[in-house]
Order: structure tokens, then sequence, then C-alpha cells
């Protein structure tokens, strides 16, 4: 009877073991499926010196965008977002000054289909622009999603940034951050391109 108490005491005690054990396998393989057959998500900059565009009134512009790419085209990665969650101004020596937000800012799909989109093969998401303001110092303005009504984000000649890019998806966990710099380069103008100077776009780890 003693014995029997014995291995009865660890049952118990082993099940709820097991079932953590389990349970974490259980958890690692969906994570291990996901890495092998869901979507592969990756950034890009399209046209690192942006395009030209005209505003409303006939302004000249450019136009910046970032593409998120899915390397893995068989599954649609859903509702796919992307966040800025850090910024800084890089001075000279390459110091950072932190001017994130206090929240993370989201950024709007190209074709203002809000800030979320399924992603087959690729899809665009706007960065900002420049030019098209009337009688406004020459700068590079961050674009984020209008709810973010508050947020100004402007960099000006001479001036590097430093943004902190995170891609989410429901069917797929938070990226890795990806560092967007801005940085200029001069410019000798022409009628489509009126400025002494124009921001630069590269993707940094």
């Amino acid at each position: 009877m003693a014995q029997e108490n014995g291995w009865a005491m660890v049952v118990q005690l082993v099940s709820p073991a097991v079932a953590l054990l389990l349970g974490v396998a259980g958890i690692c393989s969906e994570k291990i499926k996901g890495w092998l057959f869901g979507p592969r998500l990756s950034l890009e900059v399209h046209e690192p010196q942006g395009h030209y565009t005209r505003d409303k009134d006939g302004r000249p512009m450019r136009y910046y965008l970032i593409r998120v790419r899915n390397k893995h085209r068989k599954v649609t990665a859903a509702k796919v977002s992307v966040r800025i969650i850090a910024l800084y101004k890089l001075n000279e020596e390459g110091k950072e000054e932190d001017r994130t937000p206090s929240m993370p800012l989201l950024l709007e799909q190209s074709a203002n289909l809000g800030t979320s989109v399924d992603i087959r093969s690729y899809d665009a998401f706007n960065v900002g622009y420049m030019g098209g303001l009337e009688k406004e110092p020459l700068k590079f303005l961050i674009q984020v999603h209008k709810q973010f009504v508050s947020f100004q984000g402007e960099v000006a000649p001479g001036e590097k940034m430093k943004v902190g890019l995170e891609i989410q998806a429901d069917n797929l966990s938070p990226s890795k951050t990806k560092y967007l710099i801005i940085d200029w380069q001069s410019n000798k103008p022409v009628p489509k391109c009126p400025w002494p100077a124009i921001p630069v776009l590269r993707l940094a780890d």
C-alpha cells in the first residue's frame, strides 16, 4: 500500500512537469514552423534619393518610401505595419541625441490604405518628403499616420537622423530593429529638383 501511495505521489509531481514540457515544446514547434514556413519580411529603401512629384498646387516635391518585401511569397503576411520605435539626431562626431517619441509611431501605407496591409510580395510605406511648402525653409519632414498629429520630425540640411524601424504582422513575431539613416547630399538645381541639397536615405543595422 505504501508503495502504491509512493507511485501516486510521483505521478502527481511528474504530471504537471510533463504538461509544462509539452506546452513549451508546442510553443517552440509553432515558432519553428513559423520561421520555416511563415512569411519572411525585410525592409528596403525605395529610391534612396526620393522620387520627384508635385503637390496639389504644382510645387515640386521629393517623396521617400520604405518598402516591405515578403521573401516567402507562398504565405501572405497578415496586417503588416511599420513603426518608428526610436529616433536619434546624430552630431558631427556621430554621437546620438535621443529624440525618441513617448510612444511608437505608425507609418502609413503609400496608397493611403491605412497603417496595416496584407503583403504577398511587397508593399510600400511613406517615410517623408521635402519641398511643396511655400515660404518654408528647406527641410525633410518625417511623415507618420495622421493620428499622431503632435509629432513633428524635421531634418534640416547638414543634419543627420537615425530612425529605428520595426515591422509587425499578425502571423509573425516583431522584427529586429532596423535603422534608417536620413542624410543630405549636395545637388545641382534643375527645374525638377530646384534645391541645393536633397535628402538621401539608407538602411543600417
